[in-house]
């Protein structure tokens, strides 16, 4: 667990989507459900792609270029990624002292908040999935002026 170093450039995570192309493709195009669509959407309104990574339930952290193939795995499954191997990779990207901000769900939020205790999470406690949709709206509305 580590705090932010004030300096830093904040990195952006969003979770992964059960629904996926059918064959390998750069993370950014592979997941093709709406909802992981817009906060992808929301998260370049934010940052460059260089300080975002989505955060895959069986790869970890994954950047926006890197080549993947379609997979099975929620984070709520055993073999899943787990806070211990996410703060490995962290460690291992030199990103444990940067802000971050996660466009997820509660159960990604929970889990990136393990590593990044003070994770801005502006999705966390709205009330569904409508809901979620509208504030990712207004941060691409917002970052658009």
């Amino acid at each position: 667990m580590t705090t932010p170093t004030p300096a830093a450039r904040p990195l952006i995570l969003v979770s992964c989507g059960a629904r996926k192309g059918p064959q390998p493709a750069p993370a950014a195009d592979l997941y093709t459900g709406s909802y992981i669509v817009m906060c992808l959407r929301a998260a370049r309104a934010l940052a460059d792609d260089a300080d975002i990574r989505i955060l895959s339930a069986r790869h970890g952290l994954v950047e926006l270029a890197q080549v993947i193939e379609p997979y099975d795995t929620r984070i709520t499954d055993t073999g899943a990624i787990t806070a211990e191997w996410l703060c490995y990779q962290a460690a291992a990207a030199g990103l444990l002292g940067r802000p971050v901000t996660v466009l997820a769900g509660a159960a990604y939020t929970r889990l990136v908040r393990r590593v990044w205790p003070h994770a801005h999470a502006p999705l966390e406690g709205l009330p569904g999935i409508g809901a979620h949709r509208r504030r990712l709206a207004e941060i691409i509305t917002s970052a658009a002026r």
